[in-house]
């Protein structure tokens, strides 16, 4: 899934990201970049680690050993801290970036999955699947200062770009049932405000930059769903779009690229009209990345 806003390289970046996603078939569909964007972290539930990779060469510079079943990673806004769900384990690991090292694991609910940082980078949310709660890990201490009790199966976060609300989509496959739900978290008190009713199985959510409106994608079989976020009401069901698991928004908010979970393309909205673009990155060409092989030097592999 994507899992952070698409800055200035827009499509290239995109492209990019495939590749890294094909560097195995283990891997996992998270991916998150530095706020420089001079590395990518990605998570491999078949080698329980996150591969750091050089994206000015696209090269794995680093293999690090993590908890079981990693999911999600998420860098801190000083590009200092890499976050990791390791839904496995029931546990989160803290990633030091300058020596590639675990310096902690942090023990959280039962299957974590999504997880968001707040912009000062004072706290992680973390979604528990399973025991249906949220986690709140403050960063100075790598503790979990807050658990908070949620609808049924959160899978993803979203933090607002000021800080104060986290979204929550509830979409997990829990007690024979799928969540309907986005919940809205006041990250003052730690409670839920709101909770909006969306539809079947929502799943990754992107706000533009301003913070008036979230996206929520939909991993079941679409639509997109737009919410305002002053009022946590849902304004737009944006139909034509396939199933969905993850949504990026584009720097200067014009644009929403949504992954299919199951035909290898990506819808493009435009934000303006909250319409599908008639055509995104088309099928053919996320087959030609997928098709790229990786190649092999010096017994470490490249991605170029």
């Amino acid at each position: 899934m994507l899992t952070h806003t698409i800055r200035s390289r827009g499509c290239s970046l995109i492209a990019t990201y495939m590749r890294l996603l094909f560097v195995g078939a283990c891997m996992s569909a998270a991916i998150a970049t530095s706020q420089a964007q001079t590395r990518a972290y990605v998570a491999s539930n078949c080698t329980q680690s996150v591969f750091v990779v050089d994206t000015s060469t696209n090269a794995i510079v680093a293999n690090i050993a993590v908890g079981i079943g990693p999911l999600i990673p998420a860098v801190t806004p000083d590009g200092t801290r890499v976050y990791v769900t390791n839904s496995g384990s029931n546990t989160v690991s803290v990633i030091d970036t300058t020596t590639n090292a675990v310096i902690s694991t942090i023990a959280v609910g039962l299957d974590p999955y999504g997880l968001a940082i707040t912009p000062d980078g004072a706290h992680v949310y973390v979604v528990n699947r399973l025991s249906s709660t949220i986690s709140v890990i403050d960063t100075s201490t790598n503790t979990v200062v807050a658990s908070i009790p949620d609808s049924l199966g959160p899978l993803q976060v979203g933090v607002t770009p000021d800080g104060t609300r986290a979204y929550v989509t509830n979409g997990g496959f829990v007690f024979n049932s799928f969540g309907t739900t986005v919940s809205v978290i006041d990250t003052a008190t730690n409670n839920v405000i709101a909770i909006i009713p969306v539809g079947f199985v929502p799943t990754g959510i992107a706000f533009t930059p301003d913070g008036a409106r979230a996206y929520v994608a939909n991993r079941n079989s679409g639509p997109v769903w737009a919410i305002d976020t002053a009022t946590n009401t849902v304004i737009a069901t944006i139909p034509n779009v396939s199933a969905s698991s993850g949504i990026a928004i584009t720097s200067d908010g014009t644009k929403a690229y949504v992954s299919s979970q199951f035909d290898i393309t990506i819808s493009v909205i435009d934000t303006a009209t909250n319409a599908a673009a008639s055509s995104g990155i088309r099928r053919d060409i996320m087959l030609s990345l997928h098709q790229q092989k990786p190649r092999r030097s010096s017994g470490r592999r490249s991605l170029s």
